[in-house]
């Protein structure tokens, strides 16, 4: 199983390079592989909130850079840790740069499940 490590946190955060250590090393012991992005180290630009990633390009964000492959990666993945410090009560801005991106990973369309309202899912 495979397991991806989206990291938040500032370059000079000791604790979140310790926290993403020690659960990389965790998951390893338990038989997962780990990919961590860190997230600093990456060129994500800021989503438009266009949604041309539902309608002009479907599934394909309309930016040209990391996300698309971070992208991929998520969705290859059995399990997406978000790893950041709180922020003014939520996650880092460079953290909520890429969980925008997500979007296009999900249909715009929707389906009733289990008498709750959900986007049909865009890949397994």
């Amino acid at each position: 199983m495979k397991a991806v490590i989206l990291d938040g946190a500032a370059a000079n955060d000791a604790a979140g390079r310790q926290v993403r250590e020690t659960l990389a090393s965790q998951l390893q012991e338990r038989g997962w592989n780990t990919e961590e992005i860190i997230l600093r180290d990456r060129k994500i630009g800021a989503c438009a909130g266009d949604f041309f990633c539902w309608v002009r390009s479907p599934g394909m964000c309309m930016l040209d850079d990391d996300n698309r492959d971070i992208s991929r990666q998520v969705m290859s993945g059995d399990l997406l840790v978000y790893l950041t410090p709180v922020t003014f009560g939520g996650y880092s801005s460079v953290l909520k740069s890429m969980v925008d991106h997500l979007i296009q990973n999900i249909s715009p369309y929707f389906q009733s499940v289990n008498g709750e309202t959900h986007h049909k899912q865009r890949y397994k």
